[in-house]
This record gives structure tokens, sequence and C-alpha cells, in this order.
């Protein structure tokens, strides 16, 4: 006899989305937004488990930190990402193609929508984690939607990469900066797949479209750096409690920084007057916050560099000031300490 998992008959918000009652969802919490359509790439996170009792058998929050993703309506006999042996069930398409981002539901599948009469044996020993014929049920929160931006045009990719970069800064402006991180990675990784996006092509293409992409992946990438040195401030007030690299984070941002730097030099010739501000801004920001990378890295001389010609692009930034002459102090202390050694 097939185990079944509580439903609880008096929910209002209970749907059979099959039509046989072999895929339930009970609504737990709404999201925002358009449901996800065939061909998008779909974040989940989710925890599942079997029987009347409830046994729990996989979870993407042991796996996965931003979900577990997959191709709508791609299903076929693939397996999830890091769960042993687990294919993913044919009642996840059903129903997630009626969920919107941010939205949390219990999903109930019997085994016809689950694993069938073949369930999913286990990876290490004889037997198996779901048995044949069982009734499964999830707990499954959609995390993001993103668009197959092969088929995208360069406007609909600018218009995502703006989208998921809006994302981030609200999730930067509430604390969250590893959401904060995911949304602006997934921003640079949608904007990559412009067509001749590259800063270092030769010829240079400047068309309207992928001049804003190149745009966008700077912003990207300034607010990603944000996210990282914020994230570092905050270990050094919890000393012993942190297992943030300082060295790793501190490569990172110089790298990302000289990205962004080269990119905004490259179309340095290109921009209108219009624009000319802009430009500046941004480039003293990369500037600034590849300077605080170089501190970091204990790179003093360099760093001053840094902060010197971002002064020179903004002389009434406080902030950029404090850290250049902050920086040009050290560097004479350490000259006399040397002396006095010596």
């Amino acid at each position: 006899m097939t185990l079944m998992p509580l439903i609880p008959e008096s929910e209002r918000k209970r749907q059979d989305l099959s039509g046989d009652g072999g895929v339930v969802k009970v609504l737990t919490s709404p999201g925002k937004g358009p449901c996800p359509k065939d061909g998008d790439f779909v974040s989940v996170q989710y925890v599942a488990s079997h029987g009347k009792d409830g046994v729990l058998f996989d979870s993407s929050r042991k796996h996965l930190d931003g979900g577990y993703k997959f191709k709508l309506g791609d299903r076929g006999p693939k397996f999830l990402q890091l769960a042993d042996g687990m294919i993913r069930p044919l009642g996840w398409d059903i129903a997630i193609r009626t969920m919107k981002v941010g939205e949390s539901a219990m999903l109930y599948l019997t085994s016809k929508y689950a694993f069938g009469e073949a369930g999913v044996k286990h990876p290490n020993r004889p037997g198996h984690i779901v048995p044949p014929g069982t009734t499964v049920a999830y707990n499954l929160e959609v995390v993001s939607i993103d668009k197959d931006v092969t088929f995208m045009s360069t406007s609909e990719i600018c218009e995502q990469g703006e989208k998921l970069l809006l994302e981030g800064t609200s999730c930067f402006r509430q604390g969250e900066l590893e959401k904060s991180e995911q949304r602006y990675l997934k921003a640079l990784e949608a904007l990559q797949a412009i067509k001749h996006i590259r800063h270092d092509e030769s010829p240079l293409h400047t068309d309207d479209g992928v001049m804003l992409g190149r745009k966008l992946i700077v912003r990207g990438i300034l607010n990603f750096v944000s996210c990282k040195l914020k994230r570092f401030d905050i270990s050094r007030g919890n000393k012993g409690k942190s297992k943030i690299n300082k060295n790793e984070i501190a490569a990172d941002v110089v790298k990302k920084c000289s990205k962004a730097i080269d990119i905004l030099e490259s179309m340095k010739s290109l921009i209108p007057n219009s624009e000319a501000e802009e430009q500046k801004t941004m480039l003293a920001k990369a500037l600034y916050r590849q300077g605080k990378g170089y501190l970091m890295l204990r790179k003093e001389k360099m760093a001053k560099d840094n902060f010197y010609r971002a002064h020179e692009l903004l002389p009434k930034d406080k902030g950029i000031r404090r850290e250049y002459v902050a920086v040009k102090k050290r560097i004479i202390d350490a000259k006399k300490n040397e002396k006095q050694i010596f």
C-alpha cells in the first residue's frame, strides 16, 4: 500500500493541477511577477519527504546555496545536481508553471507524477531512498526565473540585466549581501551573452545596444565589488566568527575593478558629451574600489595612485579625499619608521 502524505482537506488554496489528484499544490506564501514558461531557467529551493510520517529524503538546502537550477520543459531523465540518484519528477514542471518568484507551496505528487514503480534506489547500499509506488511531498520555493538569453535580442538582454541589477541593489539595501551578489553575477552572466560585447575586439563595436550593455556590465561589476567590500567590513567586526578570506576577496576586487576600468577606458572617446560626467563618476568609483582592494593586500603605493586618480576625477568627493590623505600618511609614517630602524 502506498503511503500518502496528509493533505489539509479544508485548505482553500489547495489546487488539483493534474485533474486526477496526482499533482496537488497548497499555497503557503504568494509570489510576484509572471509565471515561468517552457524554456525559462528556474531556480528552486526544496525539502522532499515521503510517507505518512514525512520521511525526509532530500533537500537542496544541503547542497546548493542558490537553489537547484533547471530549464523548464526540458525534464528528460536528468539527475538533480548533487542529489544522489534523484530524478526531477514530472510533477515539478506541472506545478512550477503555475508559480511566481518568491512563491512557496507544498506539493504532493502520487507515484505516477513522482518516481513511479521504480522509486529511487540508494546510491551506496541496497534498498531505496524512495520506495517504489510512493507518493512524495515537496516544500518548494521558486527563487528566480531567468529567460534563456540565447534567444533574446540585445535590447531584451539589457532589459533583463537592468532588472537583475535593480533586484541586487534592493537586496543590498536590505542587508541580504549573498542574495545581492547572486543577482549581480546573474546580471553579468546574461549581459556577457550580447553579441560583440567584448571591449577588446578590433574593430570595437559601437552599436547603441552594445554600448549600453557595456555600461550595465560596469555597473554590475562595481555593485558586486561593493558587496564584497561590505562583507569584509562586517567580518572585521565579527573577529573569529567569519571564514571570509581577506586576500581572496581583495584579489577578486582588484581583478574585477581592472576589467571595469578597461571597459570604461575603451569607451572614453565614444560617449557623447551628455554622458561624460556619468563616465567620469563610474571611472572614479572603479579606481576608488580597486584602491580599497590594494589596501587590503597591503599595497599602499598602488592604493595611493588609485585614490589620487579618483580624486582628480571627483575632487569634491570627501570619501575619496579622506582615503587618499590617510594612505599618503601611512606611507610617510612607514618611511619614518624604516629610517629609525636603520
